[in-house]
């Protein structure tokens, strides 16, 4: 390391001088910036050189990428000035080890893939040109990319060529990825290129050719020992290929894979039915074939770099089999790139984030840590492109979910399971580094002071006016808009006497509404209070008295039978929905309009996802404008 250090730093040096020159005597401002950032690289590598643990097939390669560093200058007539020619000579060289760079950099975040790791993003955030871009430096001995578009022919075969020969293509083979990007041009006589397509399937002629090889070289060896006079073990004859069909019979289950002696061809026996040619097997069956053949025969202690893993995969088996190959393949490090959610929390493996791509080869890549919010959910919320907005119930169908999605599709909508969980997600989302977009909470005011809510707000946390999400569906004039959507008789009328039951109601339970107010008082002051942070009996005998001192229960409980008789005695409807804690209230509304019981909720629902954006905005009017003014 020491010495590929010293060779950094004086390429640095003369890189400094070459730029200082370039910027004196006009060179190109592109040129230029090639050259500040191959600068900017050497300074980063001098640090890891002497910091980081590299492998040294890394080493190997960034020595020899080192010398690839051109000189654009020249002496003409006793100056120093810049070539154009020599520029252009050199521009694929300074291509290459900027390309280099950019996957030293990639490898480097991968932390040189010291353990297994899977890369989530999104479709088009750059996961396949990633994958050649670390292609295009990975340990030529040592490493192989299956890349995500594959072409799987499954050739038969007249004669299989000897094992050293197939030994020979198969390592040019798994040293190639194929670019499912390229383009070509169409002409009047050609509809397509035959070549890519026939490089494309070349891929299971190679792979098989090395499994049969291996095979018939395997049974002969053992053949001979045993005419030798040896006593050689059953598994000496066992090869690569027995295990892949043995593997692939055991994912299937209801057909058998097996190799015919008689002609060397793989052949498919199902449980009921005639035996038939491997060749007519189905995508998601070749595709297991494939994997199993690449890696099986991938050279020791491998890196396996793998676009899209669950491709052409049934969701019960793409688990199993990377199951299996990854106790097949101990020795090797895998690295899967994936925009599957349920296949990265597969895995045990670090997973890192692909978060954006500036081309040419820049990626902006983060570990997902496991913290407040579940691995899962943090990845799925981690590739929205709208902003997060977390509420209460956990799952989809929950009301509050329904409602928000309504009033708030700017939004991804995250229903978790309750108050408490909405505001630590908040916060522990807020605090990620590098995320696309911020998150805000919305929670049920249930009994929460002004001062209470007032903090909450300054951390994104909102709450609305009105004490529960189904007390929305019980404002006057939603009220009055859906009594008109269904043609009710006298409507000003029902909806008086609507508000007459639910005050009534609040009279009824007017003591047990005050009882619990001061109930989530006393619960709010000592989840706040500093009981649990005592380190000595002193210390939570201290904050226990303070926390103590602040709790007046009878002056709590007699100031809110105050506000809420002042609310019953005043008739004040639109200040009982907002303090009155009763899931039950809509039964007020079913009695007096003739629903049957918990009826109201869903009509009032498919009511506000049919309405106009002036209906849906007599709701929105509850929330803060934080929420709602981007709309």
């Amino acid at each position: 390391m020491s010495s590929l250090e010293e060779k950094v730093k004086q390429k640095k040096t003369i890189l400094n001088k070459e730029i200082q020159l370039m910027e004196e005597h006009g060179g190109l401002d592109s040129r230029i910036s090639d050259c500040r950032l191959i600068e900017k690289w050497f300074s980063l590598l001098i640090d890891d050189l002497r910091y980081l643990e590299i492998p040294q097939s890394f080493l190997d390669i960034l020595d020899e990428k080192l010398e690839l560093l051109p000189t654009y200058l020249e002496e003409v007539n006793g100056t120093l000035q810049v070539s154009d020619k020599l520029y252009e000579a050199n521009n694929s060289a300074i291509y290459n080890i900027l390309n280099a760079f950019y996957s030293y950099n990639i490898w480097r975040q991968l932390d040189f893939l010291k353990e297994n790791v899977v890369i989530i993003g999104a479709n088009g955030s750059g996961k396949s040109t990633l994958a050649q871009l670390i292609n295009s430096t990975l340990p030529a001995k040592n490493g192989i990319v299956i890349n995500a578009q594959k072409f799987l022919i499954i050739p038969t075969f007249n004669s299989i060529p000897s094992y050293n020969r197939v030994q020979t293509k198969l390592k040019e083979f798994q040293k190639k990825i194929f670019d499912d990007k390229r383009t070509f041009a169409i002409s009047d006589a050609d509809g397509y290129d035959y070549s890519a397509s026939k490089e494309f399937q070349q891929g299971f002629n190679v792979l098989l050719s090395g499994l049969l090889g291996e095979r018939i070289m395997k049974r002969n060896m053992y053949c001979t020992s045993v005419q030798q006079g040896k006593q050689p073990s059953k598994d000496e004859m066992l090869s690569s290929l027995d295990r892949v069909i043995e593997i692939w019979n055991d994912l299937i289950g209801d057909k058998q894979l097996f190799c015919d002696d008689s002609d060397n061809q793989l052949k498919i026996k199902p449980q009921d039915g005639d035996v038939y040619p491997a060749y007519r097997m189905s995508d998601g069956e070749r595709v297991i074939l494939y994997m199993l053949g690449r890696i099986l025969q991938a050279p020791q202690n491998s890196y396996v770099i793998v676009d899209e893993p669950e491709t052409y995969l049934h969701k019960a088996i793409v688990d199993k089999l990377w199951n299996y190959i990854e106790r097949e393949r101990q020795d090797c490090k895998f690295a899967y790139l994936t925009h599957d959610l349920s296949f990265a929390l597969s895995r045990a493996s670090r997973i890192l984030w692909v978060k954006s791509f500036k081309y040419p080869g820049t990626w902006d890549i983060q570990m997902v840590e496991e913290n407040v919010i579940p691995q899962a959910l943090l990845l799925k919320l981690l590739g929205s492109k709208k902003k997060i907005l977390f509420c209460e119930g956990n799952k989809k169908n929950s009301l509050d979910h329904q409602i928000f999605e309504v009033l708030f599709p700017q939004y991804t909508i995250t229903p978790v399971q309750s108050c408490h969980d909405v505001i630590n997600y908040v916060r522990a989302f807020n605090k990620l580094p590098g995320k696309n977009v911020e998150a805000v909470g919305i929670i049920d005011r249930d009994f929460r002071t002004q001062e209470q809510l007032g903090k909450l707000n300054g951390e994104n946390i909102f709450s609305y006016n009105v004490a529960e999400i189904e007390n929305l569906f019980l404002r006057s004039q939603f009220l009055e808009k859906y009594l008109e959507y269904h043609h009710e008789n006298n409507v000003t009328q029902t909806i008086s006497a609507i508000k007459s039951k639910v005050l009534n109601l609040l009279q009824k339970n007017i003591d047990l509404q005050a009882s619990m107010y001061v109930s989530a008082k006393i619960d709010y002051y000592f989840k706040t209070s500093n009981i649990s942070q005592g380190k000595t009996l002193e210390e939570v005998k201290t904050y226990y008295e303070a926390y103590e001192s602040n709790i007046n229960i009878k002056e709590w409980y007699d100031k809110r039978m105050c506000e809420l008789q002042a609310i019953c005695d005043t008739k004040k409807y639109d200040l009982a929905i907002l303090v009155y804690n009763n899931k039950g209230l809509h039964a007020c509304v079913e009695e007096q309009i003739g629903l049957r019981s918990q009826y109201y909720r869903n009509k009032a629902l498919e009511f506000l996802k049919e309405a106009s954006e002036d209906v849906k905005d007599l709701l929105r009017e509850v929330f803060p404008n934080e929420i709602w003014k981007t709309l």
